[in-house]
């Protein structure tokens, strides 16, 4: 006579413990995270009109200054070879 049956029992159990285990720290550090980028996040005010919706202090230019600045500072430097 054999366990096998109560040995397949035995590790259906401990794979549903692993299972759940791992369900429950998902979704303890899920929401944990969560709370934090909630907290953390950036926030843009939008002013919406009919038909438009744009963030408040919108500067198109600051940005495109910003492109050119930073496109500017990261050439490479000409090979000297």
């Amino acid at each position: 006579m054999t366990d096998e049956p109560a040995g397949r029992a035995h590790v259906a159990r401990r794979a549903s413990f692993v299972i759940i285990a791992g369900l429950i720290v998902g979704l303890v550090s899920g929401l944990a995270l969560g709370v934090v980028w909630w907290r953390l996040a950036p926030r843009v005010d939008l002013v919406v009109q009919p038909g438009v919706s744009y963030p408040q202090g919108y500067q198109p230019e600051g940005y495109l200054g910003a492109a050119a600045t930073s496109r500017a500072s990261a050439r490479r430097p000409p090979k000297t070879w």
